[in-house]
């Protein structure tokens, strides 16, 4: 009689503590908390095996911000833009207050972008470009020989 009346005040005192500790915390934890238990309810009934037909599995991975995505610049621009204009102009403030241009463009030795002006033709007369190819060249050769050479 006492071992069980000793148990029920223990499971009293940690229900008791873990309710104090719960409302320390803020609403935005409260939240996070209660999502978390949703997600878990609603992973009770899906599959195993979650595949390419899985929709809420697709949608929610579109859904992920990645910080290598290429088209993350774009979509923060839509969303920090608010619409309006239309002008498809390739030109955009930096951090600095200057125009920089934001359209793609060929790299060349200096590492420096073109002015905010730039009609995007290249006017030169090849010689980065070729460079650029004897470099990669020569790296994927040593590459190649690393890889394939035979242990003696």
């Amino acid at each position: 009689m006492r071992r069980a009346e000793a148990r029920r005040e223990e499971e009293e005192r940690v229900r008791k503590e873990r309710r104090e500790r719960e409302e320390m915390g803020g609403e935005k934890q409260k939240e996070v908390r209660e999502k978390r238990r949703e997600e878990l309810e609603e992973a009770r009934f899906m599959p195993v095996a979650r595949g390419v037909e899985d929709e809420e599995l697709n949608r929610e991975l579109k859904g992920r911000l990645r910080w290598d995505d290429p088209a993350m610049a774009f979509l923060t621009q839509k969303e920090e833009g608010g619409g309006g204009g239309g002008g498809g102009s390739t030109a955009a403030a930096s951090g600095t207050g200057k125009k920089t241009y934001k359209g793609a463009a060929a790299p060349n030795r200096y590492g420096i972008r073109p002015g905010h002006r730039w009609d995007g033709v290249d006017r030169g007369n090849g010689w980065e470009g070729e460079r650029f190819r004897a470099l990669n060249r020569t790296k994927r050769n040593k590459e190649l020989d690393f890889a394939w050479q035979e242990d003696t």
